[in-house]
């Protein structure tokens, strides 16, 4: 070593960054706690499948899951998109690609995955959640005063989801490869509607032999809810869900 002066050295080492490991990049857990409502999707695709993906919301309302996911861009090397993202809607005033009914959606196209978030409470029955969006941001949703807090596309035409999961299924099986089912519980005459169990029961191929489906993983998710108006008698429901199925479990 050559004498010098003091506080320099001839060289120094460059520490080489561990690379993370696929599990490390990917991490998820079984519950999203108080995570936006628009950055979840973030999360659970690229834990589940590898890009290219074409993804085609059956429910698209005003997009609020996407907001924060890069869908629609190119990649900068193979200039492919990593995700590509279809939206329909039963209604022609969503911000939407395809105006159809979610169990006509296999006389459309077939995508790599397909993503359901049916109404699960009517619309004079409950409060919307925004995630972890504070009250203030709610009110840029608002139709009128009357409704400040409400999502008038996610109530409109409610009907019990379990008759819709069993109305899609044949257009589900047929239009993808993927499912995330997102859902919420509620309540009806006092009792409880679990409501993501009748998913489970319907597009899990060993409940249903008519399904496709396998259910690979149930992602809970916590974000801030709407207080409701009025005492009610059952505990306020704060977990919604993120049911992911796929036809071939090893599929990515």
């Amino acid at each position: 070593m050559k004498d010098l002066p003091l506080g320099l050295v001839e060289y120094e080492k460059e520490k080489k960054l561990r690379k993370p490991s696929r599990l490390t990049k990917r991490w998820l857990t079984t519950l999203l706690y108080l995570i936006p409502l628009n950055q979840t999707m973030n999360f659970i695709i690229p834990f589940y499948w590898n890009p290219p993906k074409k993804i085609i919301d059956v429910t698209a309302g005003n997009r609020l899951i996407w907001e924060k996911f890069p869908y629609n861009h190119k990649d900068l090397n193979s200039d492919q998109e990593t995700w590509h993202v279809d939206f329909s809607d039963i209604s022609p005033q969503a911000k939407t690609d395809i105006v159809c009914k979610a169990q006509d959606i296999d006389k459309h196209g077939h995508w790599d995955m397909l993503v359901c978030d049916f109404p699960f409470i009517e619309m004079d029955k409950g409060m919307e959640s925004f995630g972890t969006k504070s009250r203030k941001h709610q009110i840029r949703f608002r139709q009128n005063e009357s409704d400040a807090m409400r999502r008038e596309f996610y109530f409109r035409e409610f009907r019990r989801p379990a008759d819709l999961f069993k109305e899609s299924l044949q257009s589900f099986n047929k239009a993808t490869d993927s499912l995330i089912i997102k859902m919420g519980d509620s309540h009806e005459d006092r009792k409880m509607i679990n409501n993501h169990v009748d998913a489970i029961l319907t597009f899990d191929q060993r409940r249903n032999p008519e399904s496709e489906f396998h259910h690979i993983d149930t992602i809970h998710y916590r974000g801030n809810y709407s207080k409701r108006g009025a005492n009610v008698p059952f505990a306020q429901p704060v977990v919604s869900y993120y049911l992911i199925f796929k036809k071939d479990p090893n599929a990515r």
